[in-house]
């Protein structure tokens, strides 16, 4: 028998599954997200490319926070995406919170970056939770894969 609580994360997880399976969107991309100690939401973020190599217009949710860094896993094998692929995530206006660190990626090294904005002094993205996100991918390959994980505090 299953906890109110167990039903409850259930219904949770299966309205990210539904966000996250447009019928508009290309490639795919799922999100699991876990709350770490100090304030800080881990963001795992599974994605496939279409035959043409993209991945775009799969939206989710981010708690207002700010961008601590992301890390950029390709997968290994036959699935994984093209060397210098790209990754942008961007807002509902357009801007991408990664500030270009998803950019030439690596594809078969993952690489952690810490985005930030400026240019004397730089700053990190903060999400005030308004607006979804958008992990968009180019060059990556027909049917290729990875993982961004992203760190919110």
């Amino acid at each position: 028998m299953r906890t109110p609580f167990a039903r409850a994360l259930g219904a949770v997880l299966m309205l990210v599954v539904l966000a996250t399976s447009r019928g508009d969107a290309a490639g795919t991309v799922t999100v699991a997200t876990v709350r770490q100690p100090a304030g800080v939401t881990k963001y795992t973020i599974a994605w496939v490319s279409t035959a043409g190599g993209a991945v775009s217009a799969n939206l989710f949710s981010v708690t207002p926070g700010e961008l601590l860094q992301a890390k950029f896993v390709p997968d290994g094998g036959g699935t994984a995406p093209t060397d210098l692929y790209d990754i942008v995530l961007n807002d509902t206006s357009g801007v991408d919170v990664l500030a270009g660190a998803g950019a030439n990626l690596s594809g078969t090294v993952s690489t952690i970056k810490v985005p930030s904005f400026g240019t004397t002094t730089l700053y990190r993205y903060y999400h005030d939770g308004t607006q979804q996100l958008d992990l968009q991918v180019s060059n990556a390959g027909a049917a290729k894969g990875g993982t961004v994980y992203l760190w919110v505090r």
